[in-house]
């Protein structure tokens, strides 16, 4: 697998984390300025724990005579997510389905460092299935469900630092699927198939594991997310992969 192709991958996964750079600091030897790029801020922790953030960052001065010891870099620019869950599992057809689209945005970057945010859209899935609540009773079409739900939703949402915005809301019925079916919503990106996307997870974990240190926790983790890889192969188009 080429790597432009792993790197496309990496980038799309990387959008999911609003924190974009973690760097720890030192005094010596003396740092030049901390200036964020554009469309971002830094966030610094100091030796005794505490978050700020600073317009426009540090000074190379301010870095020496402060000693922050690290430095977080926090995306601001909003980002699309797409969501869904299970409303009901046994429902006439198959199972109902929400599916929400909406924008995340890094509203307090100090507090999106201090809540850990990583996936900002695990987060936006379990902030907006509250908002939504459960099914109501007696309303059984999919069209009035949406409307129903989609209407508790407030015109924005701040969870963890994140503001999320232009909330729309749907529900449909999903048909069951067999093992192939589900196999192929799992691996599904935005210009991939199913196999190519499989092939960059294999390659993924081959690379990590080949540039891992001597972390033991590390390793475990890298070796067992390459394992269940290698099993869900049996799952794929067998005619596609090569021999």
């Amino acid at each position: 697998m080429s790597g432009v192709a792993t790197q496309q991958l990496l980038e799309r996964r990387h959008t999911d984390n609003p924190i974009v750079r973690i760097e720890e600091l030192r005094r010596f030897p003396l740092r030049t300025a901390r200036i964020p790029p554009a469309g971002t801020t830094f966030v610094f922790r100091s030796r005794g724990g505490r978050l700020s953030c600073p317009a426009g960052g540090y000074t190379a001065g301010e870095l020496f005579w402060r000693g922050p010891l690290v430095l977080f870099q926090v995306d601001l620019a909003p980002h699309p997510f797409a969501i869904s869950w299970e409303l009901a599992a046994d429902w006439p057809g198959g199972s109902l389905v929400a599916e929400a689209v909406g924008q995340w945005v890094a509203r307090d970057p100090v507090t999106v460092v201090a809540e850990r945010v990583s996936d900002a859209p695990s987060l936006c899935r379990s902030a907006v299935r509250r908002a939504a609540g459960d099914i109501p009773t007696g309303t059984a079409e999919p069209d009035r469900l949406g409307r129903v739900l989609g209407g508790r939703l407030p015109p924005v949402l701040d969870v963890d630092g994140l503001r999320l915005q232009d909330l729309r809301l749907s529900v449909r019925v999903e048909p069951k699927s067999d093992v192939a079916g589900l196999m192929r919503a799992l691996f599904a990106t935005d210009d991939a198939g199913p196999l190519e996307a499989w092939r960059l997870d294999r390659e993924l974990a081959r690379s990590a594991l080949a540039a891992a240190g001597s972390d033991a926790v590390v390793r475990d983790a890298l070796t067992r997310f390459a394992e269940l890889n290698e099993r869900l192969a049996g799952f794929l188009p067998r005619e596609e992969e090569p021999g």
